[in-house]
């Protein structure tokens, strides 16, 4: 299972997610930045997007060319509600399907076996397991997928009207705690911004911008991450 956090902050989304994967019993967080469950979608500039559920998914979808014509996105078309509904969705549903990750229910239709958050600029949107779309609307407002989601919302929306706080903080203050408090959701914190190619790592001591790290940082924070697999196996047995 997985958390993944979008927040509305102005021109922009927030959108952060923890690195841990189960095989079974066992738990490992990621080592490989290619292979994360919150990630920039291939083809679209200033599209971010999460997944939750199944990690085959996220494989397939983060690998994916891209959702729709990007020449879209360089005529400024806008990519509105009615837009994912009526064409990122069947998008999905064809990449999914493709390679048989998708149900066809009699009642329900096409079922997924993850949700997803897709930020787009300075929009988001919910694509539940039925595929049905909610949209975040208001600054400030918070979504969450994932069985972490209720713990990083509440700490979220605890956190929301302090003054002061960036909201980046309070978002990755979010995030950690379900990383504390739920047994499939695990440092790293990786996290993204429809604003910029900058990807940021929280490792549940420091925060790092991948951007600029050096050569020799990055792989010791790849290390970092390592040990920790290492360790959360160790535990499990």
């Amino acid at each position: 299972m997985s958390v993944v956090l979008a927040v509305k902050d102005g021109d922009r989304i927030l959108m952060a997610g923890d690195s841990q994967v189960s095989r079974g019993s066992v738990k490992m967080t990621l080592n490989s930045f290619n292979s994360m469950k919150v990630f920039k979608v291939n083809g679209h500039e200033g599209m971010v997007m999460g997944v939750a559920g199944s990690y085959r998914d996220s494989n397939i979808l983060s690998t994916m060319d891209s959702l729709y014509d990007p020449i879209l996105d360089k005529a400024h078309e806008e990519i509105d509600f009615k837009f994912v509904v009526r064409n990122v969705v069947p998008a999905l549903i064809n990449e999914l399907n493709e390679w048989g990750r998708v149900s066809n229910d009699a009642d329900a239709g096409y079922t997924s076996k993850s949700t997803i958050l897709l930020a787009k600029d300075d929009k988001c949107y919910n694509i539940d397991y039925d595929f049905s779309v909610s949209e975040l609307c208001y600054d400030g407002e918070a979504m969450a997928i994932g069985s972490g989601a209720d713990i990083s919302l509440a700490v979220y929306n605890a956190l929301a009207d302090i003054e002061g706080m960036d909201i980046k903080e309070k978002l990755i203050r979010a995030v950690s705690q379900a990383c504390q408090d739920d047994l499939y959701v695990n440092f790293p914190i990786i996290i993204h911004d429809t604003t910029s190619d900058d990807i940021e790592v929280f490792d549940g001591v420091d925060l790092y911008s991948l951007a600029n790290l050096e050569e020799e940082d990055l792989e010791k924070l790849e290390q970092e991450i390592k040990k920790e697999e290492e360790s959360d196996k160790e535990d499990a047995e």
